[in-house]
């Protein structure tokens, strides 16, 4: 078998420090090499990109006494939990997924929730409905506003958009926006699950803290 192309370039002990600190940092060599030529050049690759936006929304709720930061197991999803105020606390995991330009969607954030209340599960069912009828009717009054996906099964609440293009190409913008929204979402769905909020006290949160901000998700 031949010799790699950075082999045949580079001197032995060159490769062999980039192998040490490609390992270290769990990427592969092409994957190190990319990221050492992109910092010389002062280039942010999409890896970089979707690590910016991801350190951006562990640092927002890095304080956070409602949503907390958990360490993910790979770099492709930031995860965060949060606890209802129902019997026994249970949890809801928020996964955020940012995706490639060429990808149909470029941001899916997605709920899991595992519960043995039949009460507790229909409820949350019957809230997500209800969160993407309230999305659809009040984004239909915002132009140019990217078209929004939904998927409920199977414990677990997704929905999918493709970025705008400045918020797509700044890191911290998308970080911020995502966290806006997740802070917005967390707020609302235990305020109705609690029987705090009524559906239209949900709306008129969401359209304030939302739809007034200068970058919609």
């Amino acid at each position: 078998m031949g010799k790699s192309l950075y082999s045949l370039m580079l001197s032995d002990e060159v490769v062999a420090e980039v192998d040490r600190i490609a390992h270290k940092s769990g990427l592969t060599r092409s994957a190190q090499v990319n990221r050492i030529l992109a910092q010389f050049a002062s280039v942010t690759t999409p890896g970089e990109r979707i690590s910016n936006i991801f350190s951006c929304i562990e640092s927002v709720f890095e304080s956070s006494k409602d949503i907390v930061p958990m360490l993910s197991p790979n770099q492709s999803t930031v995860a965060l939990r949060s606890c209802l105020n129902y019997k026994y606390r249970p949890s809801v995991r928020y996964e955020v997924e940012i995706f490639s330009v060429e990808e149909k969607r470029t941001c899916r954030i997605s709920v899991l929730f595992r519960t043995k209340s039949e009460e507790l599960l229909r409820r949350m069912t019957s809230f997500f409905l209800f969160w993407e009828r309230l999305e659809t009717d009040v984004r239909k009054t915002h132009e140019g506003v990217a078209e929004v996906e939904y998927e409920l099964c199977d414990g677990r609440f997704s929905r999918s958009c493709f970025l705008s293009g400045h918020v797509q190409e700044c890191g911290d913008e998308t970080g911020k926006a995502i966290s806006l929204y997740l802070g917005t979402f967390d707020e609302i769905m235990k305020g109705c699950l609690e029987g705090r909020y009524t559906e239209h006290d949900a709306e008129k949160i969401y359209v304030f803290r939302l739809c007034e901000n200068s970058h919609i998700i």
